[in-house]
């Protein structure tokens, strides 16, 4: 997949089940916000991060 002529997944597939996600390049920049520079995050963080991710619109 070539990020300049392809878009983003909107969905992807979890055992079967098929679930929206927010693709959209904002939000791996959030994501990156979130983690800054640590090699290891927090539960919060990681909730904040997954939430992202599954806040469609």
């Amino acid at each position: 997949m070539s990020i300049l002529t392809n878009h983003f997944p909107e969905t992807v597939l979890v055992d079967g089940a098929e679930y929206l996600i927010n693709s959209d390049f904002r939000t791996v920049l959030r994501c990156f916000e979130i983690q800054g520079v640590k090699e290891v995050i927090s539960p919060d963080e990681l909730v904040k991060i997954n939430y992202s991710y599954q806040n469609v619109r």
